[in-house]
């Protein structure tokens, strides 16, 4: 996962490795089913008492869960951008991905390449199929 960073100087937004994201973090109702039942079931004085204890602990479990879960979010890259900074960010990045596909396909156009042959998986990195032709070729 990374982390993005506005760069003020020159008006990028640069990333940063971020922690790793568990999804187990947001597993509320499994938690909250268990919190539910107990409290359904509770018939007598004597296990009510028993299950209010229980219910402490249960609850501030699911407490620290959804504390733990709302940091997760706080730190998800780009939640700080706008949502017209996001659509930004993504259109400049799918430019630049289609231009460094456009000079891998020059690249491996040349008549070295056509002589050794391309690697499987730079051939897939250009959108060129094994043997050297283009699949976003439709002529």
């Amino acid at each position: 996962m990374q982390q993005y960073l506005r760069d003020p100087t020159t008006d990028t937004v640069q990333s940063q490795p971020a922690s790793a994201f568990d999804p187990s973090l947001f597993e509320f109702m499994p938690l909250l089913v268990q919190i539910l039942e107990k409290m359904a079931r509770s018939t007598g004085e004597d296990e009510t008492a028993e299950i209010g204890r229980l219910m402490v602990h249960k609850v501030s479990n699911l407490q620290d869960k959804i504390r733990s879960a709302h940091q997760v979010a706080l730190d998800l890259p780009g939640i700080h951008l706008t949502t017209q900074e996001q659509e930004r960010l993504y259109a400049q990045n799918t430019t630049t991905l289609e231009q460094k596909r456009n000079q891998l396909r020059q690249y491996v156009d040349l008549p070295l390449f056509a002589k050794v042959g391309l690697p499987k998986g730079v051939a897939a990195l250009a959108g060129m199929d094994v043997a050297g032709t283009s699949d976003m070729d439709t002529t």
